[in-house]
């Protein structure tokens, strides 16, 4: 056999050898590079993500005045506004947003909740009830459960998505889009396991 042939089949089975690695490190350099070099610059959610914090137990009360922990409303999703109890024309546009947004999800609807916190032991009007009726309105936060609350500016500027499990996890900021609050809203249900 000539060295010529060897010569031939040696550089046959590097070529191969060389092709082959390509076909494995491509995806990979691909990845890296998509990743690293040329990052996506959309985001899937509308709302704001935060750092995930576990809402405490504390002692609140109801529009009756009875005695309701928010470990009630574990399980559900719960769409969240902290205001004042004279509820001016801001709070009744995030009332009515909520609403709304709650019954847009349709069949899903159960398992949406709505709460509005107020500071201090005042309870909202009568006429705020009857719009709003199925909401939670608490009393008697306090200033450890509203620091859970992340704020950009003014904590009743946002509106809050709290997950099944108790943790206050996106925020929306003043006069947010409700398509966008839907969308999320159908798409962590769609993917949760839970709530």
């Amino acid at each position: 056999m000539s060295s010529l042939t060897v010569n031939a089949a040696q550089l046959s089975f590097r070529i191969k050898l060389v092709l082959l690695f390509l076909a494995f490190a491509a995806p990979v350099i691909f990845a890296y590079l998509t990743y690293y070099v040329w990052p996506p610059q959309s985001r899937i959610n509308y709302g704001e993500l935060i750092k995930p914090t576990q809402i405490s137990d504390p002692l609140l009360r109801n529009a009756e005045g009875k005695a309701f922990p928010l470990s009630k409303l574990r399980g559900k999703w719960v769409m969240l506004t902290v205001d004042q109890a004279d509820c001016g024309a801001d709070c009744e546009k995030k009332l009515w947003l909520l609403r709304q947004v709650r019954l847009a999800t349709g069949k899903n609807m159960d398992r949406v909740e709505r709460v509005l916190l107020l500071q201090g032991q005042r309870s909202v009007t009568d006429p705020i009830m009857k719009q709003h009726p199925g909401m939670h309105v608490l009393t008697g936060a306090d200033a450890s459960l509203l620091a859970r609350f992340p704020a950009n500016v003014n904590l009743t500027e946002h509106i809050y998505i709290v997950d099944p499990l108790g943790n206050v996890m996106m925020r929306y900021p003043k006069n947010p889009d409700p398509g966008g609050i839907l969308k999320d809203i159908n798409r962590l249900m769609y993917v949760s396991q839970i709530g």
